[in-house]
């Protein structure tokens, strides 16, 4: 089963995270909460910082120095992640990934961060990812880099055997907090994050000013690359579901009272056309550009849109989110609480993180447990840090958060 274990790293004492279905980590601010999403995040995303070390050297990778390699990759990620390690006090982290794996994280001798993989993981990792390096060697003999479809069709194939290794298959985003800024300072920071992609992809390598930085940026690249150009070419989101949902005959999906929370949530009725994207506040004419709306609504759009799609998609997937709630009105909280529900059944393998302040979101949630219809209890997994240590409001037998504990921890 899956785990991670963290032992005094930053604001978290101790804690022992297993992640379910719908999971909720509230608490007090600077608690920790945000650091304990990135770090399963960032174990997620293990599979993905190998591949692009594989991309981005090939040539220099040879089966004596591939541990090498990939460890030095896995730390210059971490420190992306989360800044550098030299100022903080000792620290372990271990991951017991879904297949029952273990790679450990540490800070060594020499106060560096180091990391081993468990018995024949490592070996298990060199046997399914070395054939790859091989492949993209002989293709970049031929001319051919990572723009091209071969490249990216040998980086699938490793993506899938790597899955397998890791007993890992879902896709995972993080949202983090501010998903406003972007629409207040449009274009010009696109071109930037377009320009640091580039480099990350060319070079496996990039400096960031801070840990936030990076996942900013792959947040607002995902939106760019997966989820605008498909609301860009439908004018509505009943057209969205029509177009996507037609490559997933058999999900059982409808989009009449989702389409009513979202426009509830947004105060508005979403639209495009060639002008652009739209919150209609009176049909059929009274509306305001996206990029002058509300921060409430351009706080929830972005998060609205991805998880939308990726219930309509009907792939597994993984979603951190820091407080879905902000800027959004209390009495719209439980409706916000539903949507999200929504998206988590839309299928059996989703699962949602997310922290949050609002103590509408739990009593919401203690309610659609109880009716046992979308989630069952042992879907359920309310959390909190208290004093550093990570500890479980929720019932193990109910799913439910007792009223005393959410007025403790969130009134």
């Amino acid at each position: 089963m899956e785990r991670i274990h963290i032992k005094n790293f930053k604001q978290i004492k101790e804690a022992d995270l297993q992640l379910r279905k719908f999971n909720i980590i509230v608490g007090e601010h600077a608690c920790g909460k945000s650091t304990l999403m990135k770090v399963a995040y960032f174990m997620h995303h293990l599979q993905d910082e190998i591949i692009n070390e594989v991309s981005a050297n090939a040539p220099q990778i040879f089966r004596h120095n591939f541990f090498g390699r990939m460890k030095q990759a896995v730390r210059i990620a971490f420190v992306h992640h989360f800044g550098s390690t030299r100022h903080l006090a000792d620290f372990t982290i271990d991951y017991y990934t879904p297949s029952g794996e273990l790679v450990c994280f540490y800070i060594n001798d020499n106060n560096d961060l180091d990391l081993f993989f468990v018995d024949d993981f490592g070996d298990k990792i060199l046997d399914n990812s070395f054939a790859a390096v091989e492949e993209l060697v002989a293709l970049k003999n031929k001319g051919l880099d990572s723009t091209s479809t071969e490249w990216q069709d040998v980086l699938d194939a490793l993506r899938e055997r790597l899955n397998v290794v890791f007993g890992d298959n879902t896709q995972e985003l993080y949202i983090p907090n501010n998903r406003s800024v972007w629409f207040a300072i449009g274009n010009r920071v696109q071109t930037l994050f377009d320009e640091m992609e580039q480099t990350l992809k060319s070079k496996g390598f990039l400096r960031f000013d801070s840990e936030h930085e990076l996942f900013h940026l792959r947040f607002v690249q995902h939106i760019k690359t997966h989820v605008v150009p498909v609301f860009k070419r439908n004018a509505t989101l009943k057209d969205v579901f029509f177009d996507v949902m037609k490559f997933s005959t058999d999900a059982n999906l409808t989009i009449d009272s989702t389409s009513q929370q979202i426009a509830e949530l947004l105060q508005g009725t979403y639209q495009t056309d060639t002008f652009g994207e739209k919150i209609y506040y009176e049909l059929p004419e009274k509306y305001v550009y996206l990029q002058n709306a509300s921060t409430h609504q351009q706080e929830l759009i972005r998060m609205i849109q991805d998880l939308f799609l990726a219930a309509l998609r009907q792939k597994p997937v993984l979603r951190f989110i820091e407080h879905p709630e902000a800027q959004v009105r209390t009495d719209l909280h439980e409706t916000l609480t539903e949507f999200l529900v929504w998206f988590a059944a839309s299928h059996l393998e989703n699962q949602l993180v997310f922290s949050t302040h609002s103590s509408e979101i739990v009593d919401t949630l203690n309610k659609i447990v109880g009716e046992g219809k979308l989630l069952k209890s042992e879907d359920i997994n309310v959390l909190t840090l208290d004093e550093g240590n990570l500890v479980t409001l929720s019932s193990q037998e109910t799913g439910k958060v007792e009223s005393k504990l959410t007025e403790k921890y969130l009134v």
